[in-house]
């Protein structure tokens, strides 16, 4: 099947348009030796899979009902229907919040954070978040005798910007998770991605069951493809396609364990993944609002990088830069449209599968300069107070060319703060080259220079401190 997508100027998909046939595919268990997909044979595969072509698609409901069996004639029997609208179309709001899809509506809170999704009449869910943009609850609610009621409710325990426990609406522990160094061997510097270790569930663990730790797989890319119990059995596993939509997954604990592709934790309802700071959609392979960081100021991008490249790739790690400003990037495309090569770590910058260890290398360096220019400016006006001090004595109103030495320092810093900040994308001071202790303005320009600059290399410092240091 084929899925056409139009967009707005503002890289806003509008529509969508189908054309063609439907592969319908799934997996089985390792007993069947036969299955049929809406009474016509599929293909069985040797890993369990399978899939039947050639179906066509109808506005409204599509039921596709698979049936497996095995060598003595037993039969297993599963069916699944998806509604399609006869014209999809998307509708936002003027924050760049998907609101409608045609079938789900979609509220967020004045932070840009999806706190609803609804199909109405049916079920819808409902996220609560704390001061640090973390999500942490989760309703679940459906609708019966014209009102809805509550079914689930998932608290979340967070070590950092992680998840470590699942809670019920009373705060009792249901699930614990056990994670290691992530694909960038830290704790958290990749958003967790393929640093899941085990998930423990607590109510079997309170009844000594053997079968409450099950152990997480996973491939390159940090996509679970595997959970085993403590006997090395297969309780979970997944096939994805590139974008992240499973295409086959089978086993006790596949629907029951919700992280998946990224390791990142998948809506049931909607099939959406949580990355921490938006929510994506595998189907459409796009995020469902706008790059929270799309309208930060350019300075943050300040690298002393010398290779324009190497600033642009950094910049996109960062995911701190208008992405219109390198050629208008689309703000909803995922993994710099190349997920097999990258990854977004939390909804928010973009990080290279390969380039992991170039990226720690480079975000030092950074740092470094952030301190050595808080340096500059704590010096600048340190010296700057002097020289008012020394000004403000009647004997000193005109002080000897040659006066104190504490005038050239300040100046000295302000200069080096200032050229510091003249690397910065997106500002317009010029390295400073004050007139020395012969023109004292100059001198107080320069501090004042140096304060503003090195305002910026604080808001650069405050990034890299999010991203790579342990919080």
């Amino acid at each position: 099947m084929i899925q056409t997508f139009t967009v707005d100027s503002k890289n806003q998909m509008t529509n969508a348009t189908r054309s063609g046939t439907l592969t319908v595919a799934g997996a089985t268990s390792t007993g069947a030796s036969s299955v049929t997909m809406n009474g016509s044979s599929a293909t069985l595969y040797a890993d369990n899979t399978f899939a039947k072509t050639g179906f066509t698609l109808n506005n409204g409901n599509n039921t596709f009902t698979a049936i497996a069996q095995d060598g003595y004639g037993r039969k297993d029997t599963n069916a699944v229907t998806v509604n399609l609208p006869s014209s999809p179309t998307c509708q936002y709001d003027s924050n760049g919040n998907l609101t409608s899809d045609s079938i789900r509506g979609f509220d967020y809170d004045d932070e840009n954070q999806l706190i609803r999704i609804t199909v109405t009449n049916t079920w819808k869910s409902e996220f609560t978040y704390d001061g640090l943009n973390r999500r942490r609850i989760r309703k679940e609610f459906t609708w019966q005798n014209n009102a809805w009621m509550q079914t689930n409710e998932v608290r979340y325990v967070y070590d950092g910007m992680v998840v470590i426990q699942d809670r019920d609406g009373n705060n009792t522990p249901t699930v614990t998770y056990t994670r290691g160094l992530d694909l960038s061997w830290s704790r958290q510097g990749a958003g967790g991605i393929g640093g899941l270790l085990a998930r423990t569930d607590n109510g079997k663990l309170n009844v000594g069951d053997a079968a409450a730790h099950a152990y997480y797989y996973c491939d390159v890319g940090g996509n679970i493809t595997t959970m085993l119990d403590g006997y090395d059995r297969v309780v979970a596993r997944y096939t994805y396609d590139p974008y992240g939509n499973v295409i086959a997954k089978f086993g006790p604990l596949a629907d029951a364990n919700v992280y998946r592709f990224s390791s990142k934790e998948i809506h049931p309802n909607t099939g959406l993944y949580y990355y921490g700071f938006r929510f994506y959609d595998p189907n459409i392979e796009r995020w469902l609002n706008r790059d929270p960081f799309t309208a930060s100021p350019g300075w943050v991008l300040a690298l002393d990088l010398h290779d324009p490249s190497a600033q642009r790739l950094l910049a996109q790690w960062l995911g701190r830069y208008p992405f219109e400003a390198f050629g208008g990037a689309n703000p909803f495309e995922p993994f710099g449209n190349a997920p097999v090569d990258n990854q977004d770590s939390d909804g928010r910058f973009l990080l290279p599968l390969l380039g992991v260890a170039l990226l720690v290398a480079v975000a030092s360096e950074v740092y470094l300069k952030y301190q050595e220019a808080k340096l500059h400016y704590n010096k600048a006006k340190d010296e700057q107070k002097k020289q008012d001090e020394f000004l403000s004595d009647p004997m000193h109103a005109n002080p000897d060319p040659a006066g104190p030495n504490h005038w050239k320092t300040c100046a000295k810093f302000g200069a080096a703060a200032a050229e510091l900040g003249s690397k910065i994308p997106g500002t317009t001071t010029s390295p400073m080259k004050p007139n020395l202790p012969k023109v004292p303005p100059k001198i107080g320009e320069a501090a004042e220079t140096a304060e503003k600059l090195s305002d910026a290399a604080v808001q650069i410092g405050n990034a890299i401190d999010e991203h790579f240091r342990d919080k």
